[in-house]
């Protein structure tokens, strides 16, 4: 997954424009993870998005069981945001509104 951050200019990264096709433009890169891409934004500020793997974001890694090893969590390396077969929204039933908190 990527997180979008403030525009770091001291961090040495390819710059990509700003397009319907970014991420899938990032993740053709060769990946490690948190690997920084600064995004030219025509519109408006630009921004650095960061790789950030999916393993990084589990806490308390400790609460699992001991049997359960790494890796927890896929790295989504590919995705497709119209195969709606793909996405888990169950996580959403119930809730009226989502924000997003900084």
């Amino acid at each position: 997954m990527f997180k979008l951050e403030e525009f770091n200019p001291e961090a040495e990264a390819k710059t990509l424009k700003l397009n319907d096709r970014l991420f899938h433009e990032a993740l053709k890169e060769e990946l490690e993870s948190k690997t920084r891409f600064h995004v030219k934004n025509d519109k408006g500020e630009d921004f650095d998005i960061v790789y950030w793997d999916n393993n990084d974001d589990i806490e308390p890694i400790e609460a699992y069981p001991k049997y359960v090893k790494p890796p927890y969590m896929t790295k989504y390396l590919h995705y497709d945001e119209t195969d709606k077969d793909s996405l888990y929204l169950d996580f959403f039933k119930g809730l009226d509104t989502a924000y997003l908190r900084s």
